[in-house]
């Protein structure tokens, strides 16, 4: 009868749902929240994974229980809305589809890659999802790449550089052909991302450079409500553009190392103005130079200068006041250079200076350093703050950096 057979095909649909919710709960259910992580040194399955990579990648990534890294960048603040843009525009499936696999990506040229490596009942699920999307086998691999593997020689090397690394969620590498703002050390390096609530810690290493093995640079402290201080060892080559923006050889104060911190940018002029300090140690040389600086005020250069403790304080504007009445925090430790940010602030000044064609002609280097900052924090608004410091000794350079939503 019409009655019956209504009643079979109802309880078939509901037989068929449950079953659906059932595998949709197992699939839920059994993805971890736990990531396996990265650790130091390199175990027989990071090394696996490694492996997997095609000797044509210029930089990759490896990341052991990938689903639950998902869940920890969307439960930390300033890298929530970062991920969720940037998976707008990737063909990835859904964590809670891909369990507990592992996630191997690289990139050749312009173009990315993933190789997921998963059991076979998620792999029928996610070659599904893929084949919805015209995706599969373009972008996102679910068997090994055809392609040849990299090479033993390079394999150990990375092994090596990623034993200096503290644990992580997972190992970033950048080869010798790598080109990129960041990490912004001599190629190849390896970098360990750690993810919590609060934080996210990124520890970058380098092969070491001619010269690195340098003292402690003289301690400082930073004032919060500088938009960037750094202070270094001795100055990178961009220090010698500020001798164009503000008329005046400043490079020579810097020569022996100092700080730099700077509160906003005057971009009103042709050429943009930084506004702020620049703090040295209380030597006689640098006393001398300072007093230079004292007697330019004739030719038209405005300088303002205080001895604050140790150190003294020079400014081309009316900087030093804010300075002296700011509050202060230790800076992080480095034996080359040390830097803090606010990215709030300090992001849409970037992108105005990455648009300053003045700056682009006069002062290449300055503008270059503006335009790499940009592209690796541009994403950051959120963060209160960003913090870095590196150091270098014989066995190779290491920068440290610390992005925190508090």
């Amino acid at each position: 009868p019409p009655v019956s057979q209504m009643r079979k095909l109802l309880i078939t649909i509901v037989l068929l749902l449950l079953i659906v919710a059932g595998i949709g709960f197992i699939l839920v259910a059994t993805t971890p929240r736990q990531s396996a992580g990265i650790h130091a040194p390199l175990g027989a399955p990071e090394r696996a994974l490694i492996a997997e990579v095609p000797a044509s990648a210029e930089a990759f990534a490896i990341i052991p229980t990938a689903a639950a890294l998902d869940a920890k960048l969307h439960a930390n603040p300033v890298s929530r809305a970062a991920i969720e843009a940037w998976k707008a525009h990737q063909p990835l499936p859904r964590p809670w589809m891909i369990g507990s696999a592992d996630l191997v990506a690289w990139k050749s040229g312009k173009q990315t890659r993933y190789f997921l490596r998963l059991d076979p009942f998620r792999a029928v699920i996610v070659r599904i999802y893929l084949m919805a999307g015209g995706n599969i086998g373009n972008t996102v691999l679910l068997n090994a790449p055809a392609e040849q593997p990299i090479d033993a020689a390079t394999l150990s090397r990375i092994v090596e550089q990623a034993s200096r690394l503290p644990a992580g969620d997972a190992l970033v590498v950048q080869l010798e052909s790598a080109r990129g703002a960041y990490p912004p050390l001599s190629r190849p390096t390896a970098t360990s991302v750690q993810v919590s609530n609060s934080e996210i810690l990124l520890t970058s290493v380098g092969p070491a450079s001619a010269g690195s093995d340098r003292l402690k640079t003289v301690p400082y402290t930073f004032p919060r409500s500088a938009i960037l201080s750094a202070s270094f060892a001795s100055p990178p080559r961009v220090i010698g553009d500020l001798n164009r923006l503000f008329g005046a050889k400043v490079s020579t104060l810097l020569e022996d190392g100092g700080a730099i911190c700077i509160y906003d940018v005057d971009m009103r002029k042709l050429l943009p103005r930084p506004l702020g300090v620049i703090v040295l140690p209380d030597t006689p040389q640098r006393r001398q130079i300072v007093d230079s600086f004292r007697k330019a005020e004739s030719i038209g250069i405005h300088t303002r200068t205080a001895e604050i403790g140790d150190k003294l304080v020079l400014s081309f504007d009316d900087s030093i006041d804010r300075y002296q009445k700011d509050a202060f925090g230790p800076a992080p430790a480095g034996n080359q250079w040390a830097a803090r940010l606010d990215p709030p602030r300090l992001v849409p000044i970037l992108n105005d200076l990455g648009q300053n064609l003045g700056l682009r002609i006069a002062a290449p280097r300055l503008f270059r350093s503006a335009r790499d900052l940009d592209q690796w924090i541009s994403g950051l608004e959120q963060a209160k703050v960003i913090e870095a410091t590196d150091s270098a000794d014989s066995q190779g350079e290491m920068l440290q950096v610390r992005i925190g939503s508090k």
